[in-house]
This record gives C-alpha cells, structure tokens and sequence, in this order.
C-alpha cells in the first residue's frame, strides 16, 4: 500500500507532546500547518478521518474540508465519545 498520510496541527503541539512530533516524522507522515497545504491535497485525499471532535466550530479550516472534501463525496470516517446537546455530525456542518 503506497498510501500517504497527513495530520492537521496548525498551532503545533504543547511542549509534553512534542514526541508526538517526532513518531509523525519517524514514520513519513506529513504535517499540514496552512489551508494552502490542504488545499494542496484537493486531487489525492481517498478519506478523511476525524478524531475527537464534537462538532465542527472546534475544527480548524472547517471550511476549507467542507469546501475541498466533504462536498466532493470524500469519504469521512469520524471517531468520538462527544454526545451532549451541541454535538453533531461534523461532515454534515
């Protein structure tokens, strides 16, 4: 499988998570810190998976997935625990 993958870490991560960094690297996997970078990968995104969010105005670039993915049909798989009043789908916006 010749896949590549990507994280969207705009503000970087605190200092105690900085190994994190370091295992993303270790194992090629790109960092996009800008909406250009993802809209860069408009044409080669297969899925898109989102962790822990609740709903989509705690997503940074929000619009731009929704703009460049989520209204092409990309697939989206979305894994959460958060189900209280303003929860929702996030592809769904």
């Amino acid at each position: 499988m010749d896949k590549q993958a990507s994280v969207i870490l705009p503000n970087g991560l605190n200092e105690n998570l900085s190994y994190l960094i370091s295992i993303l690297n270790h194992n090629s996997i790109r960092i996009l810190n800008t909406g250009h970078e993802i809209k860069n990968l408009r044409n080669s995104v297969e899925v898109i998976i989102i962790c822990d969010t609740g709903n989509s105005k705690l997503i940074l670039f929000f619009s731009i997935l929704q703009e460049e993915f989520f209204q092409r049909s990309v697939p989206i798989i979305e894994i959460d625990h958060h189900f209280g009043a303003d929860s929702e789908f996030v592809a769904k916006g």
